[in-house]
């Protein structure tokens, strides 16, 4: 198969950010731009799936490929950028359109040459183009906005997850621990997610482009080595702590659900890669990516609704209304839960099985907690919009916004018959759990004592619990030190300096 189709999609996401700049005065013209771009572009995506040859391209020494795996990401990234377009073209009242419709066009597409990308050294150089972009685009934003510019943050982690991969090409060994440090910074994983999707839906969205490429990354760096019992263990620890954090955020910080969430989701999806494989790692992907924008997005119309019922001082005629919102938390719920017809089903019933077979019993105890804790978290976020007005016109029209990430966690994969009662357990008991603990249990806010009190240590470990808080304490300050000296005024000109020498030797 051709390479002609997916150079097109590259092509025509890049035509939309600059169409879309050069058009800035008319505020609604460059989100239906990259409105009709997305669909013209999953079009094509759709189309030409890759039959048994992969379509490849080798230009200037690079190379890429678009595998099974490189096109399922592919339609992820281009689903968020329909997402976003659709979002800036029924929130008319957003400032910048324009900016913010060309930053989701291009940042998509320098998204694409590291998920494309069929050696290291392209990808490496892939990596780069998209620290860079990222970089330019939040700058230019900022200066749009009158904020202060600040190339700190993100930029710093993006530019920092091109050194472990230039490690990994450079270095015979470790080459999957090494890509899974890289795909961990780019994806936010504890402790690199403390920055990560600071604003609304639209922030969130933006933040998914990143997890698409730490998926590529993760996925090729699984596909080219074995991975050892050490590589194995670190995986499903810093997965496993990534789930616990953001549960402990979420419970503690109920509005920032969605990016606890993103933070949990990144975290199941290192797990499910490193223990059930390519597939599980694809479909834990759609999680981490869809089910924080679709909860952001949902989140904020109907706090907007209730902000508005305050302010016309009326009360709705019942208690609980069916809004396309609420109906958008329940595909996250049943996302979460791993139930059938969900993305989850992809990643969650493997996990299980795979554990099942490696007689990792404590591994499959552990995540039913953590699951029935974040279906319960979930459900209590959800009846905190209890007494949500029912949506007019104009909240209807924004709920087409829900549409693309709530198809992105929507699966038709009947196969049900390969998995036994153990894995179905495991996915119908966090269910019952959540929804018993969600309707009993206090709201969010008043439950994290209760939540501190469920995982206090035994009496034998407290002895030995300051040492391990000291040697937590000690491991994030030296992270965050060594992140606070690249975040200085010439650190961001340091990392270029050093990567284009990297490139250059590579």
């Amino acid at each position: 198969m051709s390479f002609v189709p997916y150079a097109a999609i590259w092509v025509l996401l890049v035509a939309a950010a600059g169409v879309a700049l050069l058009v800035e005065r008319r505020p609604k013209l460059p989100a239906a731009i990259t409105l009709a771009t997305s669909i013209l572009t999953i079009a094509l995506w759709f189309l030409f799936r890759p039959a048994a040859v992969a379509p490849s391209l080798t230009m200037w020494g690079r190379q890429w490929a678009v595998d099974d795996a490189a096109w399922a990401l592919t339609g992820i990234a281009l689903l968020l950028v329909l997402t976003m377009a659709l979002h800036l073209l029924v929130h008319p009242a957003l400032p910048h359109l324009a900016r913010r419709s060309a930053m989701s066009a291009g940042i998509a597409a320098a998204a694409l040459p590291s998920v494309w990308a069929a050696d290291d050294r392209t990808r490496i150089l892939g990596l780069t183009l998209f620290a860079v972009v990222w970089t330019l685009a939040h700058w230019y934003k900022r200066q749009a906005d009158d904020e202060t510019v600040d190339l700190s943050g993100d930029a710093v982690h993006f530019l920092a997850a091109i050194f472990p991969l230039w490690a990994a090409f450079a270095l015979p060994g470790g080459r999957a621990l090494l890509g899974l440090l890289s795909a961990a910074i780019l994806m936010g994983l504890w402790p690199f997610g403390g920055r990560r999707a600071k604003g609304g839906p639209g922030a969130l969205a933006r933040h998914g482009f990143p997890v698409v490429v730490g998926a590529a990354v993760l996925a090729a760096a699984l596909s080219s080595s074995t991975l050892s019992s050490v590589e194995l263990a670190v995986g499903t620890a810093a997965g496993l702590l990534s789930m616990l954090v953001g549960l402990g955020r979420a419970w503690e910080r109920p509005a920032e659900m969605a990016r606890a969430l993103g933070l949990a989701l990144a975290g199941l999806m290192v797990v499910a890669a490193v223990w059930a494989g390519e597939d599980a790692l694809l479909a834990a992907a759609r999680m981490a990516v869809f089910a924080p924008v679709l909860m952001g997005l949902a989140s904020t119309s109907m706090t907007r609704q209730r902000e508005q019922l305050v302010l016309e001082e009326e009360r709705p005629a019942s208690r609980f209304r069916l809004l396309p919102q609420l109906a958008s938390l329940a595909v996250v719920f049943a996302a979460v839960a791993g139930l059938p017809l969900t993305a989850g089903f992809g990643a969650l019933p493997s996990l299980y099985e795979s554990w099942r077979g490696a007689a990792g019993w404590v591994l499959l105890l552990v995540a039913v907690v953590l699951i029935s804790l974040w279906l319960a978290a979930l459900y209590l976020f959800a009846r905190g919009f209890d007494g949500t007005p029912p949506a007019d016109g104009a909240d209807r029209l924004r709920g087409l916004a829900l549409i693309p990430p709530a198809i992105g966690l929507i699966s038709f994969d009947l196969a049900l018959s390969g998995f036994g009662l153990t894995t179905w357990l495991a996915i119908l008991i966090p269910v019952a759990a959540g929804l018993l603990l969600g309707q009993f249990v206090p709201a969010l806010a008043a439950s994290g004592g209760l939540l501190r009190e469920a995982f206090a240590l035994p009496q034998p470990l407290i002895a030995a619990a300051p040492r391990l808080r000291a040697a937590a304490r000690w491991t994030a300050d030296a992270i965050a030190d060594a992140l606070s000296i690249l975040e200085g005024d010439n650190g961001l000109l340091w990392l270029l300096g050093l990567l284009l020498l990297l490139i250059w030797i590579a």
